[in-house]
Order: C-alpha cells, then sequence, then structure tokens
C-alpha cells in the first residue's frame, strides 16, 4: 500500500472496528441476502445517515455496522459467540499475576528450612530468565518483527470458527472465516500488547511473591547464608555474586565478601547470619524484577489504551468503504468498461449499461472505452491511465473469439496485476457477450452446444489467469433475471480474492 492510500485509511474504536469488519466479511460474501437482507442493509444506511449531513466517515461506517451487527448477533448465535470469542479475556490480567504471586511464596526452597542458599534457583534462575527476557525484548525491537496472523491467543478466533464451521451454514461458515482471519490480522498488535501487559505483570508478582515469602519465614526464623557447588569454586561464586548482587550492592553500600569471606561463607564452614543477603537479593529482585517489569506493563498499558481506540479499517481505497460512502453522499459506483478485440454496437452499450444499473443501483455511472484492437494489448496496458474514481473495471470478450492465452489471457491478466498493484481498491471481473455468436449462427443445429463449449473455454481459461467471467447474451438479457449474477460478480466474494 503506498503512502497516499495508508493516508485514507480511516481509525475507529475497537468494537465500532469488530463490528465493522464482521459486517463487511458478511456483505462481501452473502449473495443471496440469507444472513443480511436488502431491508437489512437499507435499515442500516439510514442508521448511519441518522447522523446527518457532515459526520464523518468513520462515525457512519460504525453506526451502520452497529445497527447490522446486532441484526446478525439476534439471528444467528453462532455470530454473538464469534464475535466473543475475538474479545481478549480482560480476566487474565488479575487471574495470571495473582496465580504468579501464589507460584512465588510456594517456590521459594527456604519454606524447607533455614538456609539461604545463595545459589538457589528460584533467586538466581528468576534474575537470568527476566535478563534473558530483557535481551530478547531489545533484539525485537532493534531488527523488527511482524505480528504472527495465527499465533496463541491470536489463533484462538480462527481455530473456534475452524472447528464450529462444519455446523453452520455454508454462507455462515464462509463469512465468520473471513472474519476471523481479518480481526486477527488489524487487531494482533493490540492484542500482543495485551498478552503482554499480562506476563509483565506476572513476572512482577512472581518476583514479589519469592521476596514476600523470604521475609515472611525470616520473621520467625533465623536464615544462614551459605553455597555448596559441586563445579563452582570460591572464586566463580564471587564473580557470580558480584555480576548478580553488584549493582545491589552499590545502592545498598552492603558489600560482598572478598574471595576469603566467599570461601568461608560455604556450608561445610557453617554459613553466616542471612539478614544482609536477603536484604541484597530483594534489592535485586526488586531493581532487575518487579520494577522493570512494572514499568513494561504500564507502557504496554498505555499503548494498548491508544491502539484500542485507533483500529485501522479500509477507507476510500477499498471497494467496500467506497461504494458504502458514495451511496451516503448521494453517489453510484463508477465503472469503465475495455472492450477487447470486440467493438459494441450501440444497442449492445446500452443493454450493458443497464444490466449494470440494475444490478448495482441507478446512480452507477458507466464508460466505455475504445475497443482494444487484437495484438495490441501490451501497447494499451503498458499506456493505459487509471482513475482513482473508478470502482469497477469491465473487460468485455466476444464469444465469436476463440479464446486465446497469449492475447486474450494475457490481456486480462496483465490487466489485473496492473490494478492490483496501482489500484488495489478497484475491481477487475471480465463479462463475455455471446449475442454476436448466437446471431450468427442462428437456426443452426447443434447451437446451444456449441455455445456452451465455447462458454466452458472462455471460463476455463479466465479463471486460469485469476478472473472470474460471466458469460451472456447482453443484447437479450433481461436485467431482473441478470442483476444477481453481476450484483455476485461485482460485489461479492473477489473482495477477499
Amino acid at each position: 500500500m503506498n503512502a497516499a492510500m495508508a493516508a485514507d485509511r480511516l481509525r475507529m474504536a475497537e468494537d465500532d472496528a469488530r463490528a465493522f469488519y464482521l459486517v463487511r466479511a458478511v456483505e462481501a460474501g452473502d449473495e443471496n441476502h440469507a444472513l443480511l437482507t436488502r431491508e437489512d442493509r437499507s435499515e442500516a444506511d439510514l442508521a448511519g445517515a441518522r447522523l446527518g449531513e457532515g459526520s464523518a466517515p468513520a462515525d457512519f461506517l460504525a453506526a451502520r455496522a452497529h445497527f447490522a451487527a446486532t441484526r446478525l448477533e439476534t439471528r444467528h448465535p453462532a455470530v454473538k459467540r464469534a464475535l466473543a470469542a475475538t474479545r481478549f479475556p480482560g480476566w487474565l490480567a488479575a487471574v495470571v499475576p495473582l496465580v504468579a504471586f501464589v507460584l512465588g511464596l510456594a517456590s521459594n526452597e527456604l519454606a524447607s528450612g533455614k538456609r539461604l542458599d545463595l545459589l538457589a534457583v528460584p533467586l538466581l534462575g528468576l534474575v537470568a530468565w527476566n535478563l534473558v527476557a530483557y535481551a530478547a525484548m531489545a533484539v525485537r525491537s532493534i531488527a523488527g518483527s511482524r505480528v504472527p496472523a495465527a499465533s496463541g491467543w491470536l489463533a484462538k478466533p480462527r481455530k473456534w470458527l475452524a472447528q464450529r464451521g462444519a455446523a453452520w451454514s455454508a454462507e455462515t461458515s464462509a463469512a465468520l472465516g473471513r472474519f476471523g482471519a481479518d480481526w486477527a490480522r488489524v487487531a494482533g498488535k493490540l492484542n500482543i500488547r495485551r498478552g503482554a501487559i499480562v506476563l509483565h505483570l506476572g513476572a512482577a508478582m512472581f518476583a514479589l511473591g519469592v521476596i514476600v515469602s523470604i521475609y515472611l519465614r525470616a520473621l520467625t526464623v533465623e536464615y544462614r547464608a551459605g553455597w555448596e557447588s559441586t563445579f563452582l569454586g570460591p572464586d566463580a561464586v564471587h564473580t557470580l555474586l558480584g555480576w548478580v548482587l553488584g549493582p545491589a550492592s552499590a545502592a545498598t553500600g552492603i558489600a560482598i565478601p572478598d574471595v576469603e569471606g566467599i570461601r568461608a561463607l560455604a556450608w561445610e564452614n557453617g554459613g553466616e547470619n542471612a539478614g544482609p543477603w536477603i536484604v541484597l537479593y530483594t534489592a535485586t529482585l526488586v531493581g532487575f524484577v518487579a520494577v522493570p517489569r512494572l514499568l513494561l506493563a504500564g507502557w504496554n498499558a498505555l499503548a494498548a489504551a491508544r491502539g484500542k481506540r485507533r483500529i485501522a479499517i479500509p477507507g476510500r481505497e477499498d471497494f467496500y468503504t467506497r461504494r458504502l460512502l458514495r451511496a451516503r453522499d448521494g453517489g453510484g459506483a463508477e465503472l469503465r468498461v475495455t472492450p477487447y478485440a470486440y467493438t459494441p454496437d450501440a444497442a449492445t452499450q446500452a443493454s450493458l449499461s443497464d444490466l449494470l444499473r440494475a444490478a448495482l443501483g441507478e446512480g452507477v455511472a458507466v464508460r466505455f472505452d475504445s475497443p482494444v484492437p487484437y495484438g495490441n494489448e501490451d501497447a494499451w496496458v503498458e499506456g493505459v491511465a487509471f482513475s482513482d474514481q473508478t470502482d469497477i473495471h469491465v473487460a468485455l470478450f466476444s464469444l465469436s473469439a476463440t479464446p486465446e492465452r497469449e492475447n486474450h489471457g494475457w490481456f486480462a491478466d496483465a490487466l489485473r496485476l496492473r490494478l492490483h498493484k496501482e489500484r488495489p481498491g478497484q475491481r477487475l471481473v471480465a463479462v463475455v457477450d455471446e449475442g454476436p455468436f448466437r446471431r450468427h449462427f442462428a437456426g443452426q443445429s447443434g447451437l446451444e452446444e456449441r455455445v456452451a463449449e465455447r462458454r466452458a473455454n472462455w471460463e476455463k481459461l479466465l479463471k486460469s489467469f485469476g478472473t472470474t467471467a460471466l458469460v451472456m447474451d447482453i443484447a437479450a438479457a433481461d436485467p431482473a433475471a441478470e442483476a444477481q449474477r453481476l450484483e455476485a460478480l461485482t460485489t461479492g466474494e473477489a473482495l477477499y480474492a
């Protein structure tokens, strides 16, 4: 996405954005209006319009989405459960730290005796683990990282939707699948922040639990500080304790004994009163674990509070959003029709325009390009200029032509790729007019079989190039009968293709 398109993106509060992405996913694929009826959509438009003229686009879209989402939740329990599955469980921020504090109390080795082992894993290991965690966070921050679309709790909505999808209708399953994928993508960073809050609070409370455990037992028991090791001697222990407890020693003024003093602390020599060492370990755990973790939790909480108010949704660069905003403002979609190796007459152009308006509304503006000559597709695709106002680009072919990969297929694919790169909010569809072929061979036996064969060849060719084709006799088509097929082609599943 280029800078101009990024600037067009809108921002919503989290609940508003969740409703928007749900309704967008439903309307993109609910071709038969099984989930949201035409009346529902019209009433949703009115709900947004009640905000009045001049309302911000995001406010209009949010009001419309909430109305439609409420209808969906009321009629389809699966939608309500799916929305609940996308909400981060806020109770984790209370339960996890509490459990971590209890585990800190229980993990202290002092609970089973009167010794403060200077090399105890709950003490040294806790400091080491947090230092490694800080280093990993620093590396990730410097190197940059992308939020995995389906990792950890981010995968919960998608996995849950996938597991339950078999019990739902095809429309519900497809819509909620799209919604789950969209939401994991746009809310991923926000949920990463929330998960970080939980983890940082848990780490801080675990350390505080260890400290509280030490002091509670020290009130009624005299602890002796000492050490023993199979592999470390007094020199190594002195160096290790200097690395770990040195900052606390400087802050508290409590000196760490020299090598001979450390040698005298070996358990075989009886150790010494643990009071000064308890203070040193307390200062170390507070300074290296509790305080940094609480600061990190606070920083992530501020970032999450800001992020939940600014969830990105597609702006006017997106077909769906642009169509809704144009309808609000009284305008209609703009379509551009480019015939390839085919010159439609005035009647055919008028009929296609009527068909498109029947499908997309009377406000639709249809513009026809001059036909692209056969063999001149390279120069046309390279030199064509695209308008920002176009919503749908229709490539028009004739069934009379034999579909060729090197020409018809290349034209459709090259046009699709240019649109995807330069105007990703525009839709490319293909219409193949079977009228000239029918009229040329009218009255001949086997006409329907020949039409069916050519139709299948055209559909197969264009599908292989990523474009869906609609084959019809344009001049003879009944707008009421063909409107639904055209509407599905121009506003349906291709949004997520």
